[in-house]
């Protein structure tokens, strides 16, 4: 018998992100937590109301409203996005008997919940309950969650050292994942500050009533915890001179400890330590020496024993309450940035430096001269106001690397920075928001900031009022089609026709198809975003993808093939990703293969050229759902012909990975791929075949 699983959606009062969710999952459920009139949920799936309980007592009742009927139960909060592969993978892993409960993977505090890459199901001590997936025997042994947790803070501990003691297993998918907006409810329904405190109090006292004064040590116990209690937090800004005043720090949800460094003692500010220091050496500009703490906290012993630190220029103004939980949260790897807010690259943020007064005597011209032989132009450029920085060896030899650079050129660090993570390999992470102007903190432009002239003075003070360079990225989806059954290419382009993300431009080339069903079915086609190409000559599918190349008028194209099925979020995935990761070029995603034969992806994060060359059997990325910028793609030929006979997109990696680029790839299954009956040769021999000329073009 299968297992009926009850999909839940907790909602209150935020009517669109609720649509957006439920009406993308067929047979959710939504349960309206009492939402404010005029605020409730007004879509196609089923609803059970019931009064405002919080967030605990709510999730109880939800489950108690359906506990008849289902097997299993989906708690999502509604502030999620999730694809419809991920929820197909955890409807599968709840048929193993030792799964008692299970989350995907996602961008959460806790690392265990967090994406490790592994492509399996890992077995973790605790999650945080943002879309868990419950068993009812989990209910029927140790009983409901702990309603004294209201909002829900220290709930999810509670519950998980309950399941630990009783034999129970839970679960993180690295195979699935989803990505989790946050605060969202808290945010359109009062004030943070006042929730954040009153929450934070409610998970401290209700833990201690409970387990007592070593709470934390019977709770905790071999889990990977929440930043509030196992990780130093520290904020500090470099103020030299009189660039800027210290402003007051509005209380934070993550508590850590704040630090001015400075070469003057009047720099006080309620809130905040003030470090004065006598060096770097005093013949340094101001800027180089407070540049020097900037990108060297650790050699102040204050912050040497921090785990991360958080940079802020002196401009710049927190305003928010949980900036440093919306740092965390997006924190994954090493280093944490936002995107340029205006510029894509370091070229054109030189000509817009050349014009401000405070690089009036750097030798801009010179530096970037220098770079134009060996940096490639929109390789991405990153804000260095605000930095997130784990203090890994990684991190430190990175910031060695950068001062040196900043040492040999100019004191302009945006510049040099793209040009040293590109020279290490380095990619920090990006916020997905990633905007300047998100409300998190105001940026105070300082006048010696303005230009002389009043086209760039124009430009800098508008920084903060328009919209963000990765809103602006537009796309273009590649199919080309030829003789494919009408079903097969009716599935193929209704797949991207649907996309939850429907501002892009479809490029169909027709190479020459002679089906007469095929070309009625073409010919009806009406949608305005299509632009159709028919070939008079049919020479071979590089040839029909460089030809719509021509057409494409995106920055980023994605590929699709004409007998495969797209998932609803492959487009607004790759726009997510590109614009956390403004220096990527190239992104893959899993498939999932149907028909023939099925199986499933699990090809790694990051793919260089010296991985390629060192592996033996290492088939690295897929060409069905890729995503690429156009532009980098054409400077490298495109898809040309091979002269030793290798798949057009094979050949088109290799000269990717030759010419030093990197090829990422996204764990979600966002492509599902039909498997027809293979062709009369070896498929071993053929693998094989492909592996030794890989590494024969490659290096």
């Amino acid at each position: 018998m299968s297992m009926k699983l009850a999909i839940l959606i907790l909602h209150y009062n935020t009517p669109d992100l609720t649509a957006k969710l439920a009406d993308s999952i067929e047979g959710s459920i939504v349960i309206d937590n009492g939402s404010s009139p005029g605020k409730a949920y007004k879509g196609k799936r089923r609803v059970i109301k019931q009064k405002n309980f919080g967030f605990t007592k709510g999730w109880n009742e939800a489950i108690n409203a359906v506990y008849d009927e289902y097997d299993a139960f989906w708690l999502m909060n509604s502030d999620i996005r999730i694809s419809e592969s991920s929820i197909q993978r955890i409807k599968t892993i709840l048929k193993r008997k030792d799964v008692d409960l299970v989350s995907p993977s996602y961008n959460c505090w806790m690392k265990d919940g967090q994406n490790h890459n592994t492509g399996d199901i890992r077995e973790v001590g605790c999650i945080e309950f943002t879309a868990p997936v419950l068993k009812k025997p989990v209910i029927e042994k140790i009983g409901f969650f702990d309603e004294r947790f209201i909002r829900g803070y220290g709930v999810e501990f509670d519950y998980c050292y309950r399941m630990r003691e009783a034999g129970l297993k839970i679960w993180v998918d690295d195979a699935s994942s989803f990505y989790h907006i946050g605060q969202q409810t808290i945010k359109k329904n009062g004030s943070y500050m006042e929730y954040s405190k009153t929450a934070n109090l409610e998970l401290t006292s209700g833990l201690l009533k409970k387990y007592g004064m070593k709470y934390k040590e019977i709770i905790f116990k071999g889990i990977s915890i929440p930043s509030d209690f196992n990780m130093s937090i520290a904020i500090y800004t470099t103020i030299f001179g009189d660039y800027a005043p210290l402003r007051k720090v509005p209380f934070q949800s993550v508590k850590a400890e704040y630090y001015c460094i400075t070469d003057n003692p009047t720099n006080k500010c309620e809130g905040w330590k003030t470090i004065v220091v006598d060096r770097p050496r005093h013949d340094l500009h101001p800027r180089m020496r407070a540049k020097f703490y900037k990108l060297f906290p650790w050699e102040l012993k204050e912050l040497s024993e921090k785990e991360i630190t958080i940079y802020i220029d002196g401009s710049i103004q927190i305003t928010e309450p949980n900036f440093i939980e919306y740092c965390i949260k997006n924190l994954n790897n090493d280093m944490l940035l936002f995107k340029h807010p205006n510029r894509i690259c370091i070229y054109e943020e030189a000509k817009a430096s050349i014009g401000l007064r405070k690089y009036k005597d750097e030798n801009i011209s010179g530096q970037i001269n220098n770079y134009q032989a060996y940096h490639p132009k929109n390789f991405g450029l990153w804000a260095c106001g605000v930095m997130i920085r784990k203090h890994t060896d990684r991190v430190k030899a990175l910031m060695a690397a950068w001062w040196w650079e900043n040492i040999s050129w100019t004191y302009q660090d945006q510049l040099s920075f793209p040009v040293v993570c590109r020279l290490l390999k380095f990619t920090p992470d990006t916020f997905i928001e990633n905007q300047y102007n998100s409300g998190y903190f105001k940026v105070h432009w300082h006048d010696d900031n303005h230009a002389e002239n009043t086209r760039v003075k124009k430009q800098i003070m508008s920084m903060t009022q328009i919209e963000p360079a990765e809103n602006k990225l537009t796309v273009s989806v590649l199919m080309s089609v030829f003789n494919t059954p009408v079903a097969e290419a009716n599935q193929a382009i209704s797949s991207i026709l649907k996309q939850d993300h429907n501002d892009f431009q479809f490029v169909i080339i027709d190479d020459n198809s002679s089906k007469p069903e095929l070309l009625r079915y073409l010919k009806l086609l009406k949608d305005k975003r299509i632009v159709q190409v028919r070939t008079y000559e049919n020479k071979g599918l590089a040839y029909a993808l460089n030809l719509g190349l021509n057409y494409c008028t995106g920055d980023i194209v994605i590929r699709m093939d004409a007998d495969d099925i797209a998932s609803p979020y492959l487009i607004s995935h790759h726009l997510d990703y590109f614009s956390r990761n403004p220096g990527a070029v190239i992104c893959g995603v899993q498939i999932s293969g149907f028909g023939e034969k099925t199986f499933k992806t699990h090809h790694p994060p990051i793919v260089t050229k010296e991985m390629a060359a060192r592996n033996d059997k290492f088939w690295f990325v897929n060409h069905p759902g890729i995503a690429f910028k156009k532009s980098v793609v054409e400077s490298v030929g495109a898809y040309g012909t091979c002269p030793i006979n290798l798949p057009e997109d094979y050949h088109l990696w290799c000269k990717l990975l030759k010419a030093g680029y990197v090829i990422n790839n996204m764990p979600d299954m966002l492509i599902r791929y039909r498997v027809k009956r293979k062709e009369e040769r070896n498929h071993n021999e053929w693998v094989k075949y492909l592996e030794e000329n890989r590494k024969m073009l490659i290096l």
